[in-house]
């Protein structure tokens, strides 16, 4: 699909509202992210001293951890795709549709 022009485009309450919902998925996914990697480095070094840290470290199931840091952009993109979807079901201008329809599909 190609990017459409979105030049004066306004939103429609419930698309205002979408906005926001997708500010909040991202600061909630940011939110993740940090506590994700903070809790690697509370699990290893606090309340262990250096002989338990560095066997923490070892013993650590870093593909695991790995993994779940880079699943958070891609749950976060679905989600942002599934409110886009919910407002192509809603009534709006013809220009806020192909902005809808651009999020949920995508575009180049």
């Amino acid at each position: 699909m190609k990017c459409p022009d979105i030049t004066g485009l306004y939103f429609s309450l419930t698309g205002k509202k979408a906005i926001e919902r997708i500010r909040q998925k991202q600061r909630l996914a940011n939110v993740l992210s940090s506590v994700l990697a903070g809790s690697v480095l509370l699990e290893i070094f606090v309340g262990n001293g250096e002989l338990g840290g560095a066997n923490n470290i070892l013993k650590k199931d870093w593909d695991v951890w790995a993994k779940s840091m880079r699943s958070v952009p891609t749950i976060l993109r679905r989600i942002i795709e599934d409110i886009a979807r919910e407002q192509l079901l809603e009534p709006m201008p013809e220009k806020e549709r192909k902005f809808w329809e651009a999020v949920a599909h995508g575009c180049k």
